[in-house]
């Protein structure tokens, strides 16, 4: 196929050989990382910030603050919480509009003292509070005021506010936690947003401040702060594909505002540029999201987009990353009408160059808008996205042969696949949502979405064939795809009492469809190599082509769910149960008659049950049981039943944990067992049955928030013992499957310097412990940790708007270690500095 004019200038080898010695390319890049370091303190000692006052003492107390009420505040922006928390305390609460600008506020409810309500309404938000008057409480930051004392506020008005009922979903995003890195709720399928203290699952909803503030430019970058999540394809090869708690979740399987099939990641790796949120749920989740084209046992990754918040958006954020990559990012958003109903966001995104991987560019662009309006009674909510992704030099996994042991991993610079092996991706997607009132406590939903995916790659299986690094003879196919993905759901959520019992329903309907069509190459040879000592083939004619693809495959899912969630004793004893029936339909396709090779018409009920308590406000204990659905497969040619398609495979879990919440740092403390069924051939009776198991016991603890001022930590521990627990003749039984680590390190900190002001170090180190690349258990693959460090500096222009710059650097130690990735070895990524800066007008 015809591939893009733009290149790059790849760092291209001579055809025999690895050119420049490993121990000559470390040293340049510790030249290019001590020049860059000495760049950042430069400008850190140039830059001089207004000096700003201390905070000021403990606020005074009123009357009213001590007083009991009931509050019901939902998760919302924090001026019109903090309107709706006057409106129900009876204060008079005034605030300047530019220091609640995108911060939102926690779910708030239940009886309590109007002093607590306040506070947690406050948390993470770095603002505090104090008595103007006997009935007025200002909220301002702490040490801004004037040399008389009296604080610099200005009112709330209230009229305008966009308020919207508990059950909404629109424009209702769970607030951030303290330290802005992790959200203090986010979604849980067809329940909506809940905050994570009343959701009997374990999750974790990481912001776009984390993603800037560490320089990500894709999910992956996002996703490495959680131990749960390991990355499940090759450093390089332009995919984006993980594990979580052991199992498989592929980019076919993330969803994009809660529907599946819609997301730009089906095989590419979506930017973040255009992203609010990233939520991670753990576990099985059928009965949540519905089934997804891939299954996704292990969990779901929920892409969040953003929008205009109240106050306007400019922000002009260049970038550079090793070796050349150059780019830049422009956010612009803006509310509009009398009371600020309608939004409007447009992030674009442009960069391109060589990366330290040798003999790779990487080209991608971005743009995307997001429009909303929010009205009294009816919200809507759409996206439009573009996203292209070039990949000239990529690198994918390496097999290795049975009977051979792991080889040691090279210079991870060091580039395997040849030069002309590439891959393309570019997309189009987009979506609707809508909400309308119908009572106060009864909204009816609709959400419908869409993406057309154009995929062109070459594939060439290589694999380790000798002890000393060689390099099979194989061949390679030039490869043309075309996906088209639409899903929707359209429902009902209320919220009611029946007696002394709060319920939260949801009766909802969904579809998903995709249809995938195929074109490629014959295989062209190529020759031997050596993973220490390279030899790259020619270029083979490149002819795959778009207008030749044909239909594959296409998958038709369809749902209906219901939902509830029943309290009592104000919220602090929970049960949330639901049931879908699920019908799954996949077609496969002969691509040269066209003929339908296999029909797959299967239908199961799906259930789940969580139950949660929370003995003192700040702590809850859950525990819940839900399972997960994938295609059964069909009987393979020679077998007894040959042709007979088998019922889905049902993966079930049971969950117990923790969460306690101590108003400025969290965690999460959660047992699991997840079991998974597989099919093969009985050898006895050669019939194709459900006779194989996979089974993971772990532990996970997460905690995330702030230490004490100016502190934050972010990460935690999983540990996972896998079993394959069933096989069907007894071998491998009792070994661990292929690819799942015991443990999985992650911690991350940052430390506001009190010596600078403005600057902010970082650091995180992550550990994986040894795994296992076959089923045998004879190929171990070796454990590994790395550093990766960063700092930002801030300040202000006489205009007072913020510049932010910022600077990391991946694999500090540049720790040459192989990832396993689906029985693949994956090189690990090189030492990578990445500068950015953000300029706010």
């Amino acid at each position: 196929m015809r591939r893009c004019a733009w290149r790059g200038n790849a760092r291209w080898r001579s055809a025999v050989g690895v050119g420049a010695t490993a121990s000559t390319r470390k040293s340049g890049k510790r030249m290019v990382l001590a020049g860059a370091l000495m760049m950042i303190a430069l400008a850190s000692a140039l830059a001089t910030p207004p000096v700003r006052a201390q905070a000021s003492g403990s606020p005074v107390h009123l009357a009213q603050l001590s007083a009991e009420r009931t509050f019901e505040i939902p998760a919302q922006p924090l001026a019109t919480a903090l309107t709706l928390f006057g409106q129900q305390s009876g204060m008079q609460i005034t605030v300047h509009g530019a220091l609640v600008r995108d911060i939102s506020a926690p779910e708030v409810r239940g009886t309590m003292t109007s002093e607590a309500a306040l506070i947690r309404l406050l948390a993470g938000s770095g603002l505090t509070y104090v008595v103007a008057d006997e009935s007025t409480v200002a909220i301002e930051k702490p040490g801004q005021k004037n040399t008389d004392g009296a604080t610099m506020l200005g009112p709330i008005t209230v009229e305008g506010q966009r308020l919207a009922p508990r059950q909404a979903q629109i424009g209702a995003l769970p607030a951030p936690y303290a330290g802005g890195r992790v959200a203090t709720g986010g979604s849980v399928g067809v329940f909506g947003n809940r905050d994570a203290m009343d959701t009997p699952f374990s999750q974790a909803s990481y912001t776009s401040k984390l993603a800037q503030d560490q320089n990500a430019r894709t999910l992956d970058d996002v996703v490495q702060n959680d131990p749960a999540v390991r990355k499940g394809s090759s450093p390089g090869n332009g995919i984006e594909d993980f594990s979580i708690r052991g199992f498989e979740v592929t980019g076919r399987d993330f969803l994009l505002n809660g529907l599946p099939a819609v997301a730009p990641t089906n095989g590419a790796a979506m930017m973040v540029e255009s992203v609010e949120r990233i939520e991670v749920l753990k576990g099985p989740n059928a009965l949540l999201n519905g089934i997804v084209p891939q299954s996704a046992v292990g969990g779901a990754i929920n892409v969040i987009t953003k929008r205009a918040t109240d106050e306007r958006i400019i922000q002009l954020s260049p970038d550079y990353a090793m070796d050349s990559q150059f780019g830049g990012h422009v956010d612009i958003g803006q509310r509009y009408g009398p009371g600020k109903e309608f939004g409007a966001r447009l992030n674009g995104v442009y960069r391109g160059g060589d990366t330290p991987i040798d003999n790779q560019s990487r080209e991608q662009r971005l743009a995307a808008l997001g429009l909303d309006y929010q009205g009294k009674r009816v919200r809507v909510s759409s996206d439009l996205g573009y996203q292209y992704d070039d990949v000239d030099g990529v690198r994918r996994g390496l097999r290795v042969n049975a009977g051979l042991p792991v080889p040691d991993a090279p210079d991870n610079r060091t580039n395997y696949n040849n030069p002309f092996e590439y891959q393309t991706t570019e997309v189009f997607y987009g979506t609707v949502q809508a909400e309308v009132d119908i009572i106060p406590n009864v909204t009816a939903f609709a959400t419908i979405g869409g993406n057309r995916i154009h995929q062109d790659f070459t594939t060439a299986n290589l694999r380790i064939s000798g002890a000393d690094g060689t390099i099979a003879a194989n061949s390679v196919r030039n490869v043309a795809y075309i996906f088209y993905g639409a899903a929707g759901n359209a429902g009902v959520r209320s919220t009611f009492d029946t007696g002394p019992v709060q319920h939260q329903a949801v009766l909802a309907y969904g579809r998903t469809w995709r249809e995938w069509q195929s074109d490629q190459t014959a295989a062209v040879s190529l020759q031997a190599s050596n993973l220490y000592n390279l030899t790259y083939s020619t270029t083979p004619p490149l002819s795959a082509d778009f207008d030749e693809a044909r239909k594959r495959q296409d998958i038709d899912f369809s749902s209906v769910v219901f939902g509830d969630t029943l309290s009592v004793l104000d919220e602090r004893a929970q049960l949330t149960f639901g049931l879908r029936q699920q019908e799954v339909e996949i077609r496969r396709f002969d691509t040269t008659t066209g003929a339908i090779t296999s029909n797959y018409n299967e239908s199961a009920l799906t259930p789940m049950v969580g139950i949660l308590g929370k003995p003192v406000r700040n702590l809850s204990i859950y525990a819940n049981y839900i399972e997960g659905l994938q295609e059964g497969s069909a009987a393979p040619t020679g077998t007894a039943n040959e042709g007979e398609v088998l019922p889905p495979f049902v993966s079930k879990q049971y969950e117990v944990g923790a969460k306690w919440d101590l108003g400025r740092i969290a965690a999460t403390l959660a047992a699991f067992q997840i079991t998974q069924p597989s099919a093969d051939t009985n050898p006895v009776t050669n019939v194709f049955e459900e006779t194989g198991e996979q089974r993971h016991r772990g532990i996970e603890f997460n905690v995330f928030g702030e230490v004490t001022d100016g502190v934050r930590l972010l990460g935690g521990v999983t540990y996972i013992d896998a079993e394959l627990t069933k096989t069907i003749d007894g071998a491998n039984e009792g070994n661990e499957p292929s690819g799942v680590s015991p443990f999985h390190v992650v911690v991350g900190a940052e430390w506001d310097t009190p010596f600078l002001r403005g600057l902010t170090l970082m650091g995180r180190v992550t550990h994986d412990s040894s795994n296992y690349l076959d089923a045998a258990n004879t190929q171990k693959v070796p454990g590994w940790a790395r550093l990766d460090l960063g700092a930002r500096y801030g300040f202000e222009r006489a205009n007072g708007k913020p510049i932010v710059v910022r600077a990391t650097v991946t694999n500090v130690l540049d720790a040459d270690y192989w990832v396993n990735s689906s029985s693949q070895l994956g090189l690990s990524e090189p030492l990578t500095f990445r500068l950015s800066a953000s300029f706010d007008f």
